[in-house]
């Protein structure tokens, strides 16, 4: 199913008349719905397409935005197409991620990347949520005043109060994390 986001963007690009596609998985909350997502699209239109980077230099297909062109319409392709990433049923990984880490770490030119694509920092749009650990949810409930002291406070990367997207992404506890992630929510 996490293969299908492709296929949605590849419609929405070639059938509706949409400027820009923005894809959210299923396991993203939008946090604030002050900001705006005009507030960090890049201001020439050269650029294509909007992702964020998640830890070990990779990238993130969870919460990304793609201009439409031509160049964003071959880049859907290119990626789709990439069949020998796509994981047996069951397992905790589909492949997609791995696919547009491979795509854009190991087979793009670092001119066309430089060209087309803006990674900008995680909490400008699709912060890791990975503070609500069980552990840490007990924090926050006992001692709200605590949570600032955390290690992941600290880093841009991770969910801030005010952040635009808080993403769940690779939790074992998304229920509970996303519960705790709505009553933030503004």
């Amino acid at each position: 199913p996490s293969w299908s986001k492709i296929k949605a963007a590849q419609r929405l690009l070639n059938e509706e008349d949409c400027d820009w596609v923005f894809w959210l998985d299923a396991d993203t909350v939008i946090m604030n719905s002050e900001k705006t997502v005009q507030a960090f699209l890049p201001s020439n239109q050269d650029r294509d397409l909007i992702l964020t980077r998640q830890k070990g230099g990779s990238y993130n297909a969870g919460a990304w935005l793609i201009r439409n062109s031509a160049w964003s319409k071959q880049f859907l392709q290119h990626w789709w197409d990439m069949k020998e990433y796509v994981q047996p049923p069951g397992l905790s990984t589909s492949g997609d991620n791995a696919a547009l880490k491979a795509y854009l770490l190991d087979q793009m030119d670092p001119a066309e990347f430089k060209k087309h694509i803006v990674a900008p920092p995680r909490c400008t749009f699709n912060s890791d949520a990975t503070f609500l650990s069980p552990a840490e949810q007990a924090v926050l409930v006992k001692d709200p005043a605590l949570i600032p002291q955390q290690e992941y406070y600290m880093s841009p990367g991770k969910y801030h109060k005010g952040d635009l997207i808080a993403h769940v992404a690779g939790k074992n506890n998304k229920i509970d994390t996303t519960a705790l992630l709505l009553k933030d929510a503004v």
